[in-house]
């Protein structure tokens, strides 16, 4: 009797034991859990505060005074002249209109330009080109983009006349007064639907043109893409989560956003622009997985190894009207889209300097 109460003293010992032992591990594996998870979440903020923290500082508080009426008048006039034209190629004689509207514009400013075909199951459409020589007498050359093309048959105001009309005005102020290195100015068809991110995307047709060409050395290309909406209302701006916990909550900023691969070129264009303007602007420079970061054309230079960003004014995350038949003229905020224009000047002109 006694040896049978003593082996079951012994077992129960030994199950106390075991209890013991096994806890401590779960304890162990649970504080080594806590800490990898705490590990995991501070390297992914601290990779996230890398992706947007960019040279200077953003400018805070009301606008300076600040005298754009002409300014205003010429980006209005261009805007209104190609919302008049549904600029797609379900239209195609709007389309072929749209094209002759960028060449006379030019022509107007003194500048040559030639068309570049972009072949589609439709026929072709064409990129309008501008060259402005530089006065180094160099391959280096800086793209400028805008996309002419609508959504379906969007009036198409802010996406993306107003990406067309700043790359108009900064061609006829750097046509006055070039800078060292050449301007290329590009007015893409096809950004939109069904040929985004396709062989029959305008940008990624001139981009391949550019990866051959020995006659140019493209050192960077800026996509302007809606340019003219702001709000500085309260809880007007959206993001990807989780960056709404780096940037404001009012839509009232410039954003200069390309890739991670290509960091240095929306690192120094967010310091130039902050150094330079009396304007809010903000950089990010993330992930492929962030798929938005590629939304227009800069995406077509990416594939050839071109530094690349997009200047947006970060359409659908603030811009309701984006891609419906609210996107016209009266939606755009006139003194603030020629802020950014003029802003866009020393940004171009610093990279002479590179």
């Amino acid at each position: 009797m006694l040896r049978c109460q003593s082996n079951a003293a012994d077992s129960t010992i030994e199950i106390l034991q075991m209890s013991t032992v096994t806890m401590a591990k779960i304890k162990n594996v649970l504080i080594l859990l806590t800490v990898s998870l705490l590990v995991i979440g501070l390297s992914f903020w601290l990779f996230l505060y890398w992706c947007t923290t960019m040279p200077g500082t953003p400018y805070e508080g009301e606008l300076p005074a600040k005298n754009t009426i002409e300014l205003q008048k010429r980006l209005e006039r261009d805007v209104l002249s190609l919302t008049q034209l549904r600029r797609n190629y379900s239209k195609p004689d709007e389309y072929e209109s749209s094209v002759a509207f960028i060449e006379a514009r030019l022509a107007g400013l003194g500048l040559e330009s030639t068309r570049q075909a972009v072949p589609t199951e439709r026929g072709d459409a064409f990129n309008v080109i501008a060259i402005i020589p530089g006065t180094a007498k160099t391959k280096d050359t800086l793209v400028i983009g805008a996309h002419y093309d609508t959504y379906a048959s969007t009036p198409g105001a802010d996406d993306n006349a107003s990406g067309v009309a700043g790359g108009l005005e900064l061609a006829r102020v750097f046509k006055d007064k070039p800078a060292a290195k050449n301007l290329l100015f590009v007015f893409y068809a096809n950004e939109e639907p069904p040929y985004f991110q396709t062989e029959g995307m305008g940008s990624l047709v001139h981009a391949k043109s550019l990866a051959n060409d020995p006659n140019i050395k493209a050192i960077g290309m800026f996509s302007l893409e809606m340019l003219g909406y702001y709000d500085t209302a309260p809880n007007t701006q959206n993001y990807p989560p989780p960056l709404d916990s780096f940037y404001p909550d009012r839509g009232d900023f410039i954003a200069f956003v390309g890739s991670m691969s290509y960091r240095d070129i929306v690192t120094f264009s967010t310091g130039v622009f902050r150094d330079s303007v009396d304007f809010p602007a903000y950089g990010f420079a993330g992930p492929g997985f962030i798929r938005a970061i590629g939304f227009s054309d800069q995406w077509s230079y990416w594939q050839v190894g071109i530094p690349a960003l997009m200047v947006t004014d970060t359409a659908f995350f603030r811009n309701d009207n984006y891609h419906t038949s609210g996107d016209t003229p009266d939606t755009l905020d006139w003194d603030r889209f020629a802020r950014v224009v003029e802003g866009l000047e020393p940004v171009f002109r610093a990279f002479d300097e590179r």
